[in-house]
């Protein structure tokens, strides 16, 4: 019993020996340095193929684990673009980064509000836009010139003219009265909306004058 489970044995390792060079037509460097002398017994050739192969699967493995870079994150864009970079730096307005796989690139640079979120290389959400109107404040213009004058205002500056200038009739008294009205209706939207419309002062004049033109019709009638 004893010697058929070394024939059988003996038998098994020639197998092994006879399809273990199919294995090895590529050899790497690590490979190639070690050969296999033939004075070696037939344990020690037999060690020295199974080392060979798997000398050569992990350095295949690592070859193509190398080929897919770990660290790049996902930045997803409002139009539906996905971007594949490194991020390099994430600031309240701004994200700088480089195309992953590219080291060699500028930096490239994108405002928050132009992006949805942002996921990293293990699926944790980094970034994720909520709609907050901080990141946008550098797109909006600092002052009022696209503004627009705002029509009661303007209304309440003329009535208001109007009523000082007939202050001793009675339609001098309506028109400061109306004056008067639209002139703070015209204030109320511009405290509203300031980027939308102008014309403060204009509604602030109105309301004077309208006051103004008040007093002098009462002073007239008495």
């Amino acid at each position: 019993m004893r010697h058929a489970y070394c024939a059988y044995f003996y038998v098994l390792c020639c197998l092994c020996l006879a399809i273990t060079p199919a294995y090895s037509t590529i050899q790497t460097p690590t490979q190639s340095a070690i050969q296999q002398p033939t004075h070696l017994s037939l344990k020690d050739r037999l060690l020295l193929k199974v080392l060979q192969f798997k000398i050569k699967h992990f350095t295949s493995k690592s070859l193509i684990s190398n080929g897919m870079p770990g660290d790049c994150a996902k930045i997803v864009l409002k139009d539906g673009d996905v971007i594949e970079a490194n991020i390099i730096q994430i600031s309240p307005i701004e994200v700088k980064y480089k195309r992953c796989g590219k080291p060699n690139d500028p930096e490239t640079i994108l405002y928050k509000k132009d992006i949805l979120s942002i996921k990293a290389a293990d699926g944790e959400i980094i970034y994720r836009n909520t709609g907050n109107t901080t990141a946008r404040r550098t797109d909006t213009p600092t002052s009022n010139d696209e503004a627009s004058y705002n029509g009661y205002a303007i209304a309440g500056f003329v009535t208001g003219l109007c009523g000082l200038i007939l202050y001793f009739s009675w339609l001098g008294l309506a028109s400061a009265i109306v004056g008067i009205v639209l002139s703070y209706m015209g204030l109320k939207q511009i405290k509203a909306n300031p980027s939308e419309y102008k014309g403060r002062g204009l509604a602030r004049a109105g309301f004077i004058l309208g006051i103004i033109a008040c007093g002098l019709f009462l002073l007239a009638l008495a």
